[in-house]
């Protein structure tokens, strides 16, 4: 009736404009939309305050409350209604206990005006008028989507919301969107994602509980979101890692909200964990990583793959975390079982870490032993990437051998194989390695042209953990160079991000550059430089890391080669 009415008014008045307020458009020709989100958190502390006042006359928005107060919004998403139905509880409580009331949403936003539309009076009641004006098929899409967390894709509302696989229709997705349920968030590049407010979810959710859909609903999204896991695992080899990381990233909460899902069982749980393994990793995410893997390792015991694999990985995280005891008996558990399930590569893989885990130990021979071990078997079979992860290895140890022309060997040779695979990871590693040897024997141009190629192949997509390392080596070629406050900003911000990852460096390798700076850091003024680049963001830091150096390339050569054999 409304939209028969408004179409005549326009129709028959020429000079007539209407301004219409509601939860879907009217679809009338000429009409223009504009959709009302929530209220930026300024306006709704203005909100807020404004309505407490009404209430409490003897309020006074200040620097005790304000903060209190600040959460209250974020919390209620800035809902003008939810915000006012907050402030209606000023007769009875302070902002503080408000805020403590808010863990349920609902139950304290209540008691609205008296003039006020009844379905205005509670947020529930306004929720409650909206859901009853859905058609069941909208109601029951509505009520599925409260399990996603974070927000959504088109394919995985269809494949999650559907009954028994029957999909949940593009049609009824836009309906919401259309009636103001669903907001669409578009990202270049990247699939269209959309999102339901919290306040809306949890009424959602308490629908999908009362229809005894919340079991069923979970274990789709469960199975959708491990499908996407073990997809992504496939494709970090090849040039699509970047796609899958991002594609992981921004749907990093709903593969966290799978972990919860009490029915997964736990052999999925610990397949969802192993697929996650290298994601964690690229992010930097050692805690989370180490935690998933190791909870779902204490309750998936069955003997295969699969816990090989996430015992190597627990193995991995707990080396970047510097906890070399937990990463050599997890690395030993995944080598034992790779060799009694007849896993080559998972052997090859084992005993590569296992070196890794020796050199962190600074125990070179037992290095040596695993990497050959792994080499021979990798070469065998054909594995290019264990083989240019070896090889690498190996450089490391002969760098710590002093032998340059050895560790100069391995190192070219990891170079040459992951440039032939595409591997932008190893190469930037094997170019780390290479402007470091060039450091040691003094060739600062070189040394930092290496490092510089290195940094630009992984600042967009390469672990913080790799990015701390190259900025730190950086910092080394400044100090060598006299650039000493270049030297301490890279340093701090190596130092500054390690912490932001929660990774404690142990290795030689740290040492020995630690020690190049060790001058540096003495000097007068040394300490704030140092937290000034400990302050940068990632992207800061290499922004600066980047820069060309004020002095010119090589202007103390003489003093770096001198250096050379301190090893």
């Amino acid at each position: 009736a409304v939209v028969a009415l408004a179409d005549q008014l326009l129709r028959d008045c020429p000079d007539v404009r209407l301004l219409a307020t509601s939860r879907a458009a009217l679809r009338v020709n000429g009409e223009a939309i504009m959709r009302v989100g929530a209220l930026p958190e300024q306006e709704a502390v203005s909100l807020f305050a404004d309505r407490f006042s009404a209430a409490q006359p003897a309020f006074r928005f200040n620097d005790d409350n304000s903060e209190a107060i600040a959460r209250i919004c974020r919390r209620v998403e800035g809902i003008p209604l939810a915000i006012e139905l907050a402030a209606g509880r000023a007769r009875m409580m302070s902002p503080d206990e408000i805020l403590a009331q808010l863990q349920d949403s609902f139950a304290v936003l209540a008691g609205g005006s008296r003039s006020a539309q009844a379905r205005h009076e509670t947020l529930r009641a306004a929720m409650d008028w909206s859901y009853w004006l859905l058609d069941d098929d909208e109601k029951r899409i509505f009520r599925r989507l409260s399990v996603f967390a974070g927000g959504f894709t088109l394919d995985a509302a269809q494949a999650v919301c559907g009954d028994d696989g029957a999909g949940a229709g593009i049609d009824l997705i836009g309906q919401l969107v259309d009636k103001s349920l669903v907001t669409p968030q578009e990202s270049p590049g990247m699939p269209t994602r959309y999102t339901v407010l919290e306040t809306v979810k949890e009424y959602g959710r308490a629908r999908l509980v009362e229809h005894s859909e919340l079991e069923s609903t979970q274990r789709r999204h469960a199975n959708f979101y491990s499908d996407l896991a073990a997809k992504a695992r496939a494709g970090y080899a090849g040039a699509e890692k970047r796609r899958w990381l991002t594609r992981l990233g921004a749907d990093v909460d709903n593969l966290r909200a799978v972990f919860d899902v009490s029915t997964m069982p736990a052999s999925a749980t610990l397949e969802l964990a192993v697929a996650l393994a290298d994601f964690w990793e690229a992010r930097s995410e050692y805690s989370e990583g180490r935690a998933r893997l190791e909870a779902a390792l204490r309750t998936a015991t069955e003997t295969n793959l699969t816990r090989a694999h996430g015992l190597r990985a627990a193995g991995l995280m707990t080396w970047a975390q510097g906890d070399q005891r937990a990463a050599a008996d997890y690395t030993g558990q995944a080598l034992a079982l790779s060799r009694e399930l007849g896993d080559r590569e998972g052997e090859a893989q084992s005993l590569q870490q296992l070196g890794q885990v020796a050199i962190q130990l600074a125990d070179f021979a037992q290095a040596r032993t695993h990497l050959e071990a792994a080499l021979k078997i990798a070469s065998k079979l054909g594995l290019d990437g264990i083989t240019a992860l070896v090889e690498w290895r190996l450089g490391m140890v002969a760098l710590f051998a002093t032998d340059m022309p050895g560790a100069g060997r391995h190192i070219e040779a990891s170079l040459e194989m992951s440039r032939r695979n595409s591997d932008a990871e190893m190469v930037a590693m094997s170019l780390l390695m290479l402007g470091n040897i060039a450091l040691w024997q003094g060739r600062l141009e070189e040394s930092l042209a290496r490092l510089r190629e290195s940094l630009e192949l992984l600042s967009q997509e390469g672990s913080s953990r790799s990015v701390a390392n190259l900025l730190e080596s950086m910092a080394a070629v400044a100090a060598a160079q006299d650039e000493m406050d270049r030297a301490l900003i890279l340093g701090g911000a190596a130092e500054g991000l390690r912490k932001q990852i929660s990774v404690v460096p142990s290795s030689p390798f740290h040492k020995e550059i630690s020690n190049r700076l060790a001058a540096a850091r003495r000097k007068k003024g040394a300490l704030d430089r140092w937290q000034a680049g400990a302050a940068m963001s990632r992207e800061e830091a290499i922004a600066y890391a980047l820069k060309e150096p004020l002095s010119g390339p090589g202007r103390v050569a003489g003093r770096g080669a001198a250096r050379s054999t301190e090893p």
